[in-house]
C-alpha cells in the first residue's frame, strides 16, 4: 500500500544522534545496558520500550533488528505504538521504535548507519534507510470472493494521487501514488 520507516527514537535530552542497526540489536537483546557502550554522555542505564508480540511494528523489529531473536527481558513491551512514544517523550534514558506517523514533538530520531528516518522521507521513499518496509494490506481468500467495493476502493488507494496526499498527511510514504 505505502511505504514506511520504523524510526529508532531518544529522549530529546540524550545527546546521541546515530545507531547502528546491531548496537539497536544488542541493547534490545540486554548485552548493551548503559548509554555510553554507544556512544551517549548520558552514561546511565538504557531503558528499552517497544512492541508487544501482537502488532506488525514488532514482527517487523523482530525480523529487521533482532534477527528473530526474542527482546530481552528488560525491554517494557507496550501494547500501542503511541504508549511506546509516550513511555521516550517521559523518560531521558528510553530508546523506542515507531513509523514516521508518530513521529512528533518530543521524540528525537537517531540516524540509522548514519541515515536519517524522520522528520525526512527522503531516505525512505527509496529505501535507503535501513528500517523501511512497504506496508501492505492483506485480505482473506483467493481475491475474487473480496467485495468488489474493496477492490476498488484498494486499487484506488495504491494509484490515486489524491490518496496520496491523504498517505503522506497520514505520515506514510506513498509507494504508487506519487503526486
Amino acid at each position: 500500500m505505502f511505504l514506511d520507516g520504523l524510526c529508532l527514537d531518544v529522549n530529546p535530552k540524550n545527546p546521541l544522534t546515530n545507531i547502528s542497526i546491531q548496537q539497536t540489536h544488542d541493547i534490545y537483546r540486554g548485552l548493551i545496558t548503559n548509554w555510553s557502550q554507544v556512544g551517549s554522555s548520558l552514561g546511565t542505564t538504557i531503558d528499552p520500550v517497544g512492541r508487544d508480540t501482537n502488532g506488525g511494528t514488532y514482527n517487523f523489529f523482530l525480523q529487521a533488528v533482532l534477527n528473530n531473536e526474542p527482546p530481552a527481558s528488560n525491554v517494557n513491551a507496550l501494547t500501542a505504538d503511541g504508549l511506546v512514544v509516550n513511555a521516550v517523550k517521559q523518560d531521558p534514558n528510553a530508546i523506542g521504535y515507531a513509523g514516521l506517523a508518530w513521529q512528533k514533538k518530543g521524540l528525537k530520531p537517531l540516524k540509522v548507519n548514519g541515515i536519517p528516518c524522520a522528520p525526512s522521507k527522503i531516505s525512505v521513499e527509496p529505501l535507503k534507510y535501513p528500517l523501511s518496509r512497504y506496508l501492505f494490506l492483506v485480505l482473506p481468500g483467493d481475491g475474487s470472493t473480496s467485495p468488489k467495493g474493496l477492490v476498488k476502493f484498494i486499487d484506488w488507494a495504491r494509484r490515486s494521487k489524491l490518496a496520496g496526499e491523504v498517505i503522506s498527511k497520514a505520515g506514510g510514504v506513498p509507494a504508487f501514488n506519487k503526486k
